[in-house]
C-alpha cells in the first residue's frame, strides 16, 4: 500500500494488486491494477513529492507512507 496525497486534497490508502477491483458503482477502487500509471507512486517514487500521468496531464502531490520490500 501507498498513501497519496494529492495537492489540496486529503490523503488515501492506494492498494495495488495483479488487477484491479472496484465497488459496485464501478467508480470506486479498493484495489489498482498494478500496470495502471497510477502504481508508478509506488514504483518509480520514494516518500516525498510524486507525481503521474493522467489523460489531461499529471496528478502531482506527496507520497507519505510506501512499505519498504
Amino acid at each position: 500500500m501507498a498513501q497519496h496525497h494529492a495537492a489540496g486534497g486529503a490523503a488515501r490508502g492506494i492498494y495495488i494488486g495483479r488487477t484491479s477491483l472496484l465497488e459496485e458503482d464501478g467508480e470506486t477502487f479498493w484495489v489498482y491494477d498494478c500496470r495502471a500509471p497510477i502504481s508508478s507512486l509506488f514504483y518509480d517514487h520514494e516518500q516525498g513529492p510524486a507525481s503521474f500521468a493522467i489523460p489531461d496531464g499529471v496528478m502531482e502531490g506527496e507520497l507519505k507512507l510506501k512499505p519498504k520490500p
